[in-house]
């Protein structure tokens, strides 16, 4: 049976305060990677942006994750001081790379005219200078990224622990051939991935399509 994951969004006036969400898991959630936005400056060290959160949820069954999508703040407390809402339903059909996120795949690839979510993660380098020089790579691919044609919206999510290892990406595009002509045709992110490639130090890697099932809220 294939997982359903959940991808929330919020805006607020103010940072909440964060809660224990890996000791208090929704019912039916396997998994919850709660954090923050973020800025990718040319600097290669990325910026919380704290008003703005994200929470991205594994569930056991799709009707799990329905009762999530028609009542987010049913389940995470945090959403009732929120200006702003939404959420998508996500079913992964793809994943390569580390098994950051545990999940039971789709299997089948969705028609060329579906729309998609990429989520990409990417762990942690021993070495200051190449996680530097990887962070100002993952910029100008982020510049050029908020250019191609298909994206329809792109995120940067920093978690809080004990996920904080990794960064997590999700874009999300009108259909599957748009997100792959910018991932192996756009120069930028081939200059990001070669500069993996070549460093002798590889970080954790990781890269999931999903269907986008469902939505709420306006994205």
């Amino acid at each position: 049976m294939s997982n359903f994951l959940t991808l929330c969004s919020a805006r607020f006036v103010q940072a909440p305060a964060r809660s224990p969400v890996t000791e208090h898991l929704p019912v039916g959630c396997t998994a919850l990677i709660s954090g923050t936005d973020a800025d990718y400056p040319e600097s290669g060290l990325p910026q919380r942006r704290k008003a703005q959160r994200h929470w991205l949820a594994v569930w056991r069954a799709e009707e799990d994750a329905d009762r999530f999508m028609s009542s987010p703040s049913s389940f995470l407390p945090e959403l009732a001081a929120a200006q702003q809402i939404a959420a998508l339903k996500l079913l992964p059909y793809m994943q390569r790379g580390a098994d950051v996120l545990p999940v039971a795949f789709h299997r089948v690839r969705p028609p060329p005219d579906r729309p998609v979510a990429i989520i990409t993660s990417i762990g942690p380098y021993e070495s200051e200078s190449d996680a530097v020089a990887a962070g100002q790579r993952a910029c100008f691919a982020r510049q050029s990224l908020t250019e191609a044609a298909g994206l329809t919206r792109e995120l940067l999510v920093i978690p809080f622990p004990p996920a904080a290892t990794d960064l997590f990406t999700v874009t999300t595009w009108q259909n599957e051939p748009a997100a792959q002509t910018w991932a192996y045709r756009g120069a930028r992110h081939r200059d990001a991935m070669t500069f993996y490639n070549d460093t002798q130090e590889k970080a954790r890697v990781s890269f999931t399509r999903c269907l986008i099932a469902g939505s709420m809220g306006d994205w």
